[in-house]
C-alpha cells in the first residue's frame, strides 16, 4: 500500500492544481472579454456609420440634418469614431484604409444632405464647389505621394540600397557596435529625403541583411530606427506626410523648417540612441564576438541607381523654390527622369522584356493601401473644414 505522501505526489499538489485551473479560467475570461469588446466596438461603430448614412439618404428627420449645432456635433463624433478605430486597428481587426474610405463617404453624404443638391440648384453648386476644394487639396497630396513612393520603390527594386548595405557590412565587420549609431544616422537623414515610413522599411531591410543571425541586437537597432526616422522626417518638407501637406499648401517654407526644426529633431534622435546604445552594447558584447561574416554584393549600376534617385528627389524642393510650381509637378518630373535614365543606362542588363523590369516592375510594390488611407483621411478632414468644425475648434484653442 502506497503512503499518503507518495499518493499526493502522484496526483499532484491540490494547491498547484487549483492554481493551474485558476490560471486557465482567468485566461479564458480575458479571451472572452477581449473578443466581446472587439465585437462590440465593431458593431457599434459600423452601426453608427450606417445609421448616419441612412439618415442622410432619407433626409429625415430634418432637424438632425439641418440644425447647425447637431450637424457639426455628428460630424465630429463620426470623425473621432473613425480615428479611434484606426488607432485600435490591431485590436479591432478592421483595416484602417477601409475605415477611412467609409468614414469619408459617410461624412460627405451627411454633410451634403443639408444642401439638398437634388432639389436646389444653388445647393448643388455649393456642394460641388466645396467638394472641388477638398479634391484639389487631396489630389495635390496624392499626386505628390504616388510618384514619390514609386521612385523609392524603384530604387530599392533596382538594388540601389545594396551599396549602403555593403558599406555597413564592411564598417561593422570588426566593430559590430558601430552598427547602431550608423543605421540610426542613416535613418535620420534618409527620412528627410524620402518619407519616414519608407526610410524605416529600407533601414529594417538593411538590418536584416547586415545582421541576419542576431535577432536581439537587430530588434534594438530597429527600435531606434523608428525613432530616428520619425525625428528626421520632421525637419524636411518631404520627410513626413503632415509636413508635406503643410508645405504643399504654403503654410511652411523649406528654409524655415530646416532652420527651426533640425536641431530639436537631431536631439530627439540622439538622446535615445546614446541610452539604448550604451545598454545594448553591454548586453551584446559576447554575442558580437561570434558574429558571422555576411557578404553583400554591390555593383556600379546599383550606385548609379541610388545616385540618380536621390538627386531626383533632392531636385523637387529646388524646382519649387526656383519656379514656384506645385511640388507634385516636381515629383512627377523626378519619377519620369529617373524612369528614363534607368531604362537607358540599364538597357543592356535587362533580362526580361520591356515593361517587365525596372520601374514598371517596381510599381507593383507601391503601397496603394496607404495612399487610399490618406485619401480617406484628407477627404474626412475636408468635410470638417467645409462644415466649419475646424474653424470653431481653432477659435476655441485661442
Amino acid at each position: 500500500m502506497e503512503s499518503p505522501a507518495r499518493e499526493l505526489r502522484m496526483r499532484g499538489s491540490p494547491t498547484r492544481r487549483e492554481a493551474e485551473e485558476s490560471g486557465c479560467a482567468t485566461d479564458k475570461v480575458v479571451k472572452v472579454a477581449t473578443t466581446s469588446t472587439r465585437r462590440l466596438m465593431k458593431i457599434s461603430s459600423l452601426t453608427l456609420f450606417a445609421l448616419v448614412f441612412l439618415l442622410a439618404f432619407l433626409g429625415w428627420p430634418s432637424v438632425v440634418i439641418e440644425d447647425a449645432e447637431i450637424h457639426r456635433s455628428i460630424l465630429g463624433v463620426l470623425f473621432l469614431t473613425g480615428i479611434v478605430l484606426v488607432a485600435l486597428e490591431d485590436v479591432v481587426r478592421l483595416d484602417k484604409s477601409a475605415i477611412m474610405l467609409i468614414l469619408a463617404s459617410v461624412m460627405w453624404t451627411y454633410h451634403g444632405a443639408v444642401e439638398h443638391p437634388t432639389k436646389s440648384q444653388e445647393g448643388h453648386e455649393h456642394l460641388t464647389h466645396e467638394l472641388g476644394k477638398g479634391l484639389v487639396d487631396v489630389g495635390s497630396v496624392i499626386l505628390f505621394l504616388l510618384p514619390a513612393m514609386a521612385l523609392v520603390e524603384s530604387v530599392d527594386h533596382l538594388g540601389g540600397f545594396s551599396g549602403i548595405t555593403s558599406y555597413l557590412v564592411k564598417r561593422t565587420k570588426d566593430h559590430p557596435g558601430r552598427l547602431m549609431p550608423m543605421i540610426c544616422f542613416l535613418a535620420f537623414f534618409l527620412s528627410s529625403l524620402i518619407d519616414n515610413l519608407t526610410a524605416t522599411i529600407v533601414c529594417v531591410k538593411i538590418l536584416q541583411r547586415v545582421v541576419p543571425h542576431r535577432q536581439q541586437w537587430r530588434h534594438a537597432c530597429g527600435g531606434l530606427v523608428v525613432v530616428a526616422a520619425n525625428a528626421g522626417g520632421a525637419w524636411s518638407p518631404i520627410g513626413d506626410v503632415t509636413t508635406t501637406m503643410l508645405w504643399i499648401q504654403h503654410k511652411v517654407s523649406t528654409f524655415g523648417l530646416i532652420q527651426w526644426l533640425f536641431l530639436p529633431s537631431f536631439v530627439a534622435a540622439l538622446v535615445p540612441l546614446l541610452g539604448i546604445w550604451w545598454q545594448a552594447s553591454r548586453q551584446e558584447a559576447e554575442e558580437h564576438s561570434k558574429q558571422e561574416e555576411v557578404a553583400i554584393a554591390s555593383s556600379k549600376s546599383a550606385s548609379l541607381v541610388l545616385f540618380v534617385g536621390m538627386l531626383c528627389i533632392l531636385a523637387v524642393p529646388t524646382v519649387k523654390m526656383v519656379t514656384g510650381l506645385p511640388p507634385y509637378l516636381g515629383m512627377m518630373m523626378a519619377l519620369g527622369i529617373f524612369w528614363l535614365v534607368t531604362e537607358l543606362a540599364l538597357e543592356e542588363e535587362a533580362t526580361e522584356g520591356h515593361g517587365k523590369s525596372g520601374v514598371p516592375a517596381a510599381l507593383h510594390k507601391v503601397d496603394l493601401s496607404s495612399l487610399l488611407f490618406f485619401v480617406g483621411v484628407l477627404m474626412a478632414v475636408s468635410t470638417l473644414d467645409s462644415a466649419g468644425v475646424l474653424e470653431r475648434y481653432a477659435r476655441f484653442m485661442q
